[in-house]
């Protein structure tokens, strides 16, 4: 998947995903590009498992939103696309932390190029949807 960019987004939003009869594939993190993954499989990257679900210090994640927000480099894409992915398991306090860190660098212009700045609209818009939502892991 290397390389591919999302015909919604025209990101590479995509993550792999593993659907319940076992088949692998990538998924849309984009909002766009998740409704297509749902209508296509019936999933999205939400309601698909993650194959190398590895558990992630919710800590850990939220330094990392901190560390990227106000750079301008490749690591904000990286970032956006790994939060999206987690958002199901964390905590909702996790999730209130991270969101304000970055609603509130998105209001004041904090967030580095355009094209960061993007990023990080694709996080609080993919993550509205999420919000109260799930039970997540302990």
């Amino acid at each position: 998947m290397a390389g591919a960019y999302c015909q919604f987004c025209n990101h590479r939003c995509f993550v792999l995903r593993r659907l319940p009869n076992g088949q692998e594939l990538h998924v849309a993190t984009c909002l766009r590009g998740a409704a297509y993954d749902r209508e296509r499989t019936g999933y999205d990257f939400q309601t698909s498992t993650n194959p190398s679900d590895i558990a992630v210090d919710p800590v850990i994640l939220s330094s990392a939103v901190r560390y990227g927000l106000g750079r301008s480099s490749y690591i904000v894409h990286v970032i956006v696309t790994n939060v999206i992915a987690a958002w199901p398991n964390l905590t909702e306090g996790t999730r209130e932390v991270i969101r304000r860190d970055v609603k509130d660098a998105v209001d004041a212009g904090r967030v580095g190029s355009d094209a960061d700045r993007q990023e990080w609209v694709r996080l609080l818009a993919a993550t509205e949807l999420t919000v109260g939502a799930g039970t997540p892991r302990s």
